[in-house]
């Protein structure tokens, strides 16, 4: 896959992260598209073996693979010490970030420091046959109502009434001190329901910070693969249930 700007794109100071399991087949993808830019790489991955990937020696050193075969939170741990660049944010192995976007994204974040991070609009896709589809995905999410509220409001206002957050900040485009101190929060313990990582961030990130949804599309999330189960944790067990 070929984004036409992300050549142009200054994105010398944003990380991207990806926490990876049992799907090195989409990693070699990851140091492609990232390589072309002059964004950094951090993919932590936690197979058993260790991938052999091709990283062009022009891009070595901002691009880093690590083989942990330890548990989601240990590499989720580990991930908030390799971060130097000002931005960062996670993503899945088999998904983008549009370089256009995120060097938007910065600009409007070191303009106004009481934003801690931005997400856009969300395409969804998948391949067949040798045709990409996609389809409009999270139209749904929006700002806050009082979005500059913190502390307990903060929190009630980024729950909307039916039970379900108002956006997604796990994917944002955030500071690098927010995703150190919110993922060090977040896989501080271990659980064996795979949603409680995000039910947990999505109550600490209102409580603490401030995100906000432009209209710009950023976020193409891949339709390819299931979400990672392991043995630790049942996606098919909700968190309600679990709880």
């Amino acid at each position: 896959m070929v984004v036409n700007d992300q050549y142009a794109s200054d994105l010398s100071e944003f990380t991207v992260v990806v926490i990876s399991l049992n799907r090195q087949r989409y990693l070699q993808r990851q140091v492609d598209f990232w390589s072309s830019t002059n964004a950094h790489l951090v993919i932590i991955d936690g197979s058993l073996s260790e991938a052999q990937l091709l990283i062009p020696a022009a891009a070595q050193h901002r691009i880093r693979y690590m083989n942990i075969p330890q548990s989601i939170e240990a590499r989720f741990l580990l991930s908030t010490n390799l971060v130097t660049t000002n931005f960062v944010a996670v993503l899945p192995d088999d998904e983008f970030f549009i370089p256009s976007a995120i060097e938007g994204f910065i600009k409007r974040l070191n303009s106004d420091l009481s934003i801690d991070a931005i997400m856009g609009r969300t395409l969804r896709f998948t391949h067949k046959a040798g045709v990409v589809l996609g389809a409009v995905q999270y139209k749904s999410f929006r700002n806050p109502v009082d979005e500059k509220e913190r502390g307990i409001q903060g929190v009630k206002n980024f729950w909307s009434e039916d039970g379900y957050v108002v956006n997604y900040p796990i994917y944002s485009i955030m500071r690098a001190d927010v995703y150190k101190n919110l993922f060090g929060k977040v896989f501080s313990g271990k659980y064996e329901n795979a949603y409680s990582y995000e039910i947990k961030l999505h109550l600490v990130f209102p409580y603490l910070y401030r995100s906000i949804v432009v209209d710009t599309l950023y976020w193409l999330r891949s339709n390819e693969n299931d979400p990672v189960s392991i043995n630790s944790f049942d996606r098919t067990k909700r968190f309600s249930s679990w709880f």
